[in-house]
């Protein structure tokens, strides 16, 4: 009784599936019906004692149904010489014409005349995929095909139209009883433009002759039927499935596209934050000119594709071209991030793929181009594999990680050749489709390798700034310890004025100076100063003037020809680079013992002291040092400066300071030295340490 009542409740549910699929037939309307009356009508069979009653109804509907349908007479008929007869009564959405066609793939302007005899041409049908092997090449730039069909409407009492579907880029014009009546907007010009289904009003009557002008542009001969569809129907019909076929074009295939290239966009600004941020780093530079021009290359792919623009051989040729701007920016950031010091390799590739799209531009030479694109298409994944590879086996970890987005490229590539000898594993691959919206392995595998180039180039980021933090910690530690080494204020000097001014060009400097007076005053009021500077900047340079205050301050001889001797002995083999130093004894007498190993000479009164040359500390162990000696008189000033000064350049003719200037500021103090060999350089970074220490006796 149960079993009853389930079959009874669930019987309403047994109706016919109306499908609104406008491109069926109405003989297949049974077909349609099939798969749901089959699943109730096996239903009860599955129970383990199934009623009979229910199933001899079913089976009994199931037979009238199938009996209605087919005794319903068809809206269309064909009858054996090509002529196909339409119910116009009972068309209410669109019928296709799937009658052979007469087709013939020549150019002849008489076969648009409806009393052409055209029973030799051979029948062919729409869809594309019939080859005509007969098919032979006029001699015309553009290939030439005609089409033609005889239609007899029954019943006509609304205005009806063609629903004509071109293929891909074919351009075609529609005569009915030896008129025009419709064409394709570059049809005239024979651009090779994508072409979208064209609603063709038909003229009032009974009897109809369509014949349809087709035209390949660029092609010698036409092989195929060059329509996808034909179909006839209501105006407004026609129209809606025209619309729908647009949205579901957009929505297949141009959706996705459109989705990549504003993510894409979107990394160009991340990417040149990142520039800025870190300014010496220029593969964020070159991953945000990749981004932006694998966008451009999509956007144009697709503004082609969508006809925005038309096909032909100067956008073929931009095509191509934006097509190798891609490997050859990619490739150019992959060289920057992997560190590639010497890039020939990798210019020279660049300038071959820059140069396989001109031999498109040859027709003679479209064989040699052709060969050529597995090298452009491949090739560059394969040096730019390459190089993260001896990058990742010098060291570098992050190539390492960069190498697996990078195998998503040669992955899409052997899924796009795959198209050609497998079209079965295309439908199943390249025809991916979520709820509607088409996606294409290719970009999937741009997306993978944009996803995975953000993920190492954020790593690569954070780990840079992580480390400048800790590099601007130290060097805030080492230039805390230059100014315990070197204090802002000068030490008691009984019988001398001392000012200095030190400014370092970067957080810690390379400049020293030390003032030293005798160790006992009440016995002896001589002052020992050196002052110099070590090669190089920043952190190293600031040891090694670490090294020098120590060993100064270890001295036992006070004469400067010792103490730069000591010095280099010091330095030599302990430190990389080298140090100017020149070092002084003045007594209270006013006698002055001077050694140089390569300082500027100081100045006194406005005249440069002569000094005997010496080669810098650091160089070479046993080096001596002469000394000079004069007399400082009471109230002169000796003043000392360092190469900072001197060698201050303006902006924007890039002129030196000089010897001249410095001799001419030298009897000033200190601070105004300083002020005047910065104020030459407004404009310009300051390029090296400033360091002015003056002596006067009083």
């Amino acid at each position: 009784m149960s079993r009853c009542k389930w079959f009874a409740k669930n019987l309403v549910f047994c109706r016919p599936y109306r499908y609104s699929d406008s491109h069926q037939t109405a003989q297949s309307a049974v077909f349609r019906r099939m798969p749901l009356l089959v699943h109730y009508t096996l239903e009860p069979f599955r129970m383990k004692h199934p009623p009979l009653l229910p199933i001899l109804v079913l089976v009994l509907i199931c037979g009238l149904s199938t009996a209605t349908t087919l005794a319903q007479p068809s809206a269309i008929t064909h009858n054996p010489d090509v002529s196909v007869t339409i119910d116009a009564s009972r068309v209410n959405d669109i019928i296709e014409l799937t009658a052979p066609w007469r087709f013939f793939p020549e150019d002849n302007s008489v076969f648009a005349n409806p009393t052409f005899d055209d029973s030799s041409w051979p029948l062919i049908g729409p869809g594309g995929d019939q080859l005509l092997s007969n098919a032979h090449s006029p001699n015309e730039r553009d290939g030439n095909g005609w089409a033609r069909i005889r239609i007899h409407l029954l019943n006509r009492s609304s205005a009806l139209a063609l629903l004509v579907e071109p293929s891909y880029t074919t351009q075609l014009e529609v005569f009915a009883n030896g008129k025009k009546i419709a064409e394709t907007s570059d049809f005239d010009a024979r651009v090779k433009r994508r072409t979208y289904p064209q609603r063709v009003t038909l003229p009032p009557g009974p009897d109809i002759l369509i014949a349809i002008h087709m035209v390949d542009p660029g092609q010698k001969v036409v092989r195929y039927f060059r329509l996808e569809q034909v179909s006839i129907g209501g105006t407004e019909a026609v129209d809606n499935i025209i619309s729908l076929r647009r949205y579901r074009d957009f929505e297949s295939y141009w959706f996705f596209k459109v989705v990549v290239c504003l993510i894409f966009l979107a990394f160009v600004p991340v990417s040149l934050a990142l520039q800025l941020a870190q300014r010496n780093r220029f593969e964020y530079l070159w991953l945000a000119i990749f981004c932006l021009t694998t966008a451009v290359d999509t956007l144009y792919l697709g503004a082609r594709f969508m006809a925005v623009v038309p096909m032909g051989p100067l956008s073929d040729n931009l095509s191509n071209l934006l097509d190798a701007c891609v490997p050859i920016t990619c490739l150019e950031f992959v060289a920057t991030f992997a560190v590639v010091r010497n890039k020939l390799i990798v210019r020279i590739y660049q300038a071959i793929v820059l140069l396989i799209p001109l031999l498109a531009v040859f027709p003679a030479l479209h064989n040699v181009y052709f060969a050529f694109q597995p090298f452009e298409n491949v090739g560059w994944v394969l040096m730019a594999g390459c190089l993260l590879l001896a990058a990742y086996r010098r060291g570098n970890k992050e190539c390492g990680l960069l190498l697996i987005p990078l195998m998503c490229v040669p992955l899409s590539t052997l899924l796009d050749q795959a198209a050609g000898p497998f079209p079965r594993f295309t439908e199943l691959v390249m025809g991916l489709h979520v709820r509607g919206v088409g996606i294409s392995p290719s970009y999937i595998a741009l997306l993978l390798l944009l996803g995975g180039l953000l993920a190492v180039i954020l790593m690569r980021f954070i780990r840079i700034s992580r480390d400048e933090e800790i590099a601007a910690a130290e060097l805030e530690a080492a230039r805390t310890v230059q100014q315990l080494l070197i204090p802002p204020s000068s030490p008691a000097t009984p019988g001398f004025l001392v000012e200095s001014v030190y400014l370092p060009a970067r957080q810690v400097g390379g400049d020293f100076f030390l003032i030293l007076p005798a160790p006992d005053p009440t016995a002896d009021l001589s002052l020992l100063a050196v002052i110099g500077d070590v090669s190089g900047k920043g952190l190293q340079a600031a040891m090694v003037v670490s090294t020098i205050i120590g060993g100064l301050r270890m001295q036992i001889s006070r004469r400067p020809a010792e103490v730069l001797a000591r010095l280099n002995r010091a330095l030599t083999g302990n430190v990389s680079g080298f140090a100017t130093c020149c070092a002084i004894l003045l007594h209270s007498d006013g006698r002055a013992i001077l050694a140089n190993a390569g300082n500027p000479s100081p100045y006194c009164d406005g005249e440069e002291v002569p000094t005997l040359p010496g080669l810098p500390l650091g160089i070479a162990p046993e080096i001596t040092y002469d000394e000079t000696t004069f007399t400082l008189a009471s109230g002169s000033r000796l003043s000392f400066v360092s190469d900072g000064v001197v060698e201050a350049t303006s902006f924007p003719n890039k002129e030196l300071f000089g010897f001249d200037r410095t001799r001419a500021i030298s009897t000033q103090s200190a601070a105004a030295i300083a002020e005047m060999a910065c104020a030459f350089g407004i404009g310009a970074p300051q390029a090296d340490d400033i360091t002015v220490l003056t002596i006067i006796r009083e």
